[in-house]
C-alpha cells in the first residue's frame, strides 16, 4: 500500500503557490497586476526546484510536473521576485509526496 501524501498551498494578496501530491506538480500564479512577481520554491532531500509567474493577474499560473519518491517530505515557500530579483519568501510549510 502506497503512503499518502499531502498537498500544500500559501496564498497572499498577491497570488499563490502551491504543491499538490497526487500529480507532483509544483504551481506559481501571479494574481496582481503590479512589478512583483510571484514564486514558488519546493525543496526536499538536497534539491530544490522553483517556478515563477511574473505575468500579474491574467488567470495563466506556470507550473512544474516533478517525479519524487513517494513519502518524501518536502517544505513550500512562496517568494516576491522583483525583476527574478527574491524580495521576499514565506516561511517554510510541509507537504509530503
Amino acid at each position: 500500500m502506497a503512503a499518502a501524501g499531502t498537498d500544500e498551498a500559501i496564498e497572499t494578496d498577491r497570488g499563490f503557490a502551491s504543491f499538490n501530491d497526487s500529480s507532483e506538480i509544483v504551481t506559481a500564479n501571479d494574481t496582481k497586476s503590479d512589478r512583483m512577481g510571484v514564486q514558488a520554491f519546493l525543496f526536499w532531500s538536497g534539491r530544490s526546484v522553483t517556478v515563477t509567474d511574473g505575468d500579474g493577474a491574467n488567470n495563466s499560473p506556470n507550473t512544474k510536473n516533478l517525479s519524487i519518491p513517494e513519502g518524501t517530505k518536502v517544505k513550500l515557500k512562496l517568494c516576491y521576485v522583483d525583476n527574478g530579483v527574491v524580495k521576499k519568501c514565506s516561511r517554510a510549510q510541509s507537504a509530503t509526496a
